[in-house]
């Protein structure tokens, strides 16, 4: 650019010359030249902050979903002969909803094993956000089936899929994907990669979304729902296998918050609204009160189901939960809840495994006022005392799961039993799985397999329970996934298999074993900013040379601009970009590479052009001189 400028500004002097204007043509050129060089440098700053504006938005928005899907359904409390489905759509319309054996045109009603026209209510306590509840019992056991929204002219809108398992009580081979905590509405390619493996269901353990909603407001809820299934990656997963969900905090209310959440009646009800679910144990055992006009009941959501001969228990332990104090030792559950876990608790000689989900994490020292376990010392050791003297004294059948905390992590049951027997059986197996797309974080432990999360980057973790029934004894492989920087590659972080008998006495309180040590960054992360800083100082001797060679008389303050350039483009993308979307990404730091890169081409190019720059003021003096 200042090289061209500099010919224009030698062409304009040989016009003066000829002019008659001979004395000051050179000095004109060399003045030109240099005026050239002050705007292009602030044309660098200003291409620099426009580039970052445009970065910013990319990688703060692009990664996430902020749209609701006009239309969505999806499946749950999925056994042998039936299944639960809610369908949403625009207020005031309607749809026809068509369940189907998988292959069958969805068209050909008569074909369908389920066909309903669905009109979607509108009104205040709807919202923009109707949604509407629909249930078969017509199923057949071990069958793939497909389920529509269709509009008025007969065209599809909506699709999802789901097998049946076969009669609860029969043993059965099945695959269960499993973890929690995804931003609200990813994106991630990680939702694509664990619909591929196929699994049967996939058994969402907290934190869907990050809403963070703590007022009395049901369609807000809804609409977070509306919104996770308008990603196109979690709608891949969440529609195509059988679903089963717990909250957590930040779908629930808000962070750590429990039951004195002033949006608590919302939060559930909004969750029975909105989610298909397994029957309600509060209702079960009569601890729900009366069902408002919708339907709806202010209760807990915990909620047990059967898949072949494996039982699944769905602890709620959040909108019962008052956290402990000095004076207080915290109260975890309701006492009906309670009653409720220890009687499913107590018919585990009726299963081959016994899956019990716990949204809170379970392991590490008693903590006051914890959000965790570790806040409510008292109640995980009577829950410890009681699972010894059933689940431990019999079929030592118990696996549990649990998610929050943004880790992998393994216990073999050393660090999990906390019960007070001096022979008692109380150590569980436990797989901490998450996060699905969040920064990483540890919460306890320690685990007798270690830790795995990285806690200034985004992870995307999941684990998969492979139950197989085809040797001599019941067995359940447990492998934990994170995907890597590309999209089609899943590295292995740890891979178990536990068959027959698994539990074992523990001692959590006096003698854990094991660690969970965790690092900030992954190794090629630490070498990519090696690399940024390399390139900053790079940058940073280059420009400053190339303005100070033209403007000597601001050294200082070209020394200012420079740092402030080269901030900007090697330490404040990642940094921005971290602020912004809660975690350190990956991508920003190689965009802010190749920025650099940029950078120091353009001044090696405006090194060159300052080269020509003196070949263009030198022939102006040599005319002056003539």
């Amino acid at each position: 650019h200042a090289a061209r400028r500099g010919a224009a500004a030698l062409a304009a002097g040989r016009r003066a010359d000829r002019r008659g204007g001979r004395e000051g043509a050179g000095e004109m050129v060399l003045a030109r030249i240099h005026a050239n060089g002050r705007s292009g440098l602030a044309a660098s700053a200003f291409v620099v902050l426009f580039a970052y504006l445009a970065v910013v938005l990319v990688l703060t928005l692009a990664p996430f979903n902020r749209t609701p899907a006009a239309d969505w359904a999806w499946v749950g409390a999925v056994q042998s002969t039936s299944a639960a489905f809610r369908v949403g759509g625009p207020p005031g319309v309607s749809r026809t909803f068509v369940l189907t054996a998988a292959g069958n045109d969805p068209v050909n009603i008569l074909n369908s094993t389920y066909a309903q026209d669905v009109f979607l209510p509108s009104g205040d306590d709807e919202g923009d956000f109707p949604v509407v509840s629909l249930f078969s019992d017509e199923l057949t056991p071990n069958t793939k089936y497909a389920y529509y929204i269709l509009a008025s002219d007969a065209s599809v809108l909506w699709e999802g899929s789901f097998t049946t398992p076969v009669a609860e009580g029969e043993r059965m081979n099945f695959r269960v994907a499993t973890a929690g905590c995804a931003l609200s509405g990813s994106k991630d390619p990680v939702f694509d990669r664990i619909a591929e493996l196929e699994p049967f269901m996939f058994l969402n353990a907290g934190d869907l979304h990050y809403a963070d909603i703590g007022a009395e407001d049901i369609p807000s809820r809804v609409r977070m729902i509306s919104t996770v299934l308008g990603s196109e990656p979690m709608r891949n997963l969440y529609t195509k296998v059988a679903m089963s969900y717990m909250w957590d905090d930040h779908d629930y209310c808000g962070n750590n918050l429990n039951a004195a959440c002033e949006g608590r009646v919302s939060s559930r009800k909004a969750y029975q609204k909105a989610f298909p679910h397994y029957p309600l144990g509060a209702v079960e055992v009569g601890a729900a009160g009366e069902a408002d006009d919708r339907g709806l009941f202010n209760a807990s959501i915990y909620q047990a189901f059967t898949i072949g001969t494996v039982r699944f228990v769905l602890s709620e332990l959040r909108s019962e939960a008052v956290e402990s104090t000095d004076d207080f030792p915290g109260s975890i559950m309701s006492q009906e809840q309670r009653a409720w876990l220890e009687a499913e608790f107590s018919n585990a000689a009726n299963y081959d495994f016994v899956v019990w989900l716990t949204s809170k994490p379970w392991v590490g020292p008693a903590e006051t006022g914890g959000d965790n376990w570790q806040g409510f010392a008292k109640d995980r050791e009577e829950i410890s005392n009681f699972i010894a003297e059933t689940i431990g004294a019999g079929p030592q059948n118990l696996l549990v799961i649990s998610s929050d905390a943004h880790m992998l992590a393994f216990d073999d049951g050393s660090n999990t039993d906390f019960s007070t027997g001096d022979q008692s059986i109380a150590g569980f197996p436990i797989v901490q799985s998450g996060p699905l797309h969040n920064i990483g974080s540890v919460k306890g432990g320690p685990f007798s397999d270690g830790c795995t999360t990285y806690t200034a980057e985004m992870n995307h973790q999941f684990s998969l329970l492979d139950f197989d029934f085809d040797g001599g004894e019941p067995c359940v492989s447990i492998s934990s996934y994170r995907r890597e920087l590309g999209a089609k590659k899943l590295t292995t972080i740890m891979s178990k298999k536990l068959c027959g008998k698994i539990m074992k006495a523990g001692d959590a309180v006096e003698n854990p074993v094991g660690s969970c040590v965790n690092r900030k960054f992954q190794a090629h992360t630490a070498a990519l900013f090696v690399i940024d800083g390399l390139l900053i100082l790079t940058f940073s001797l280059i420009a400053f040379k190339s303005f100070e060679a033209r403007f000597a008389k601001h050294a200082v303050g070209i020394l200012i601009g420079t740092a402030v350039l080269t901030f900007m483009a090697g330490v404040g993308l990642p940094l921005l970009i971290y602020l912004k979307s809660k975690g350190f990404q990956l991508e920003s730091l190689v965009l802010s590479i190749v920025l650099l890169i940029e950078m120091i081409g353009a001044h090696v190019w405006l090194f060159l052009a300052r080269k020509q720059d003196k070949t263009v003021a030198a022939s102006a003096e040599m005319e002056k001189a003539l």
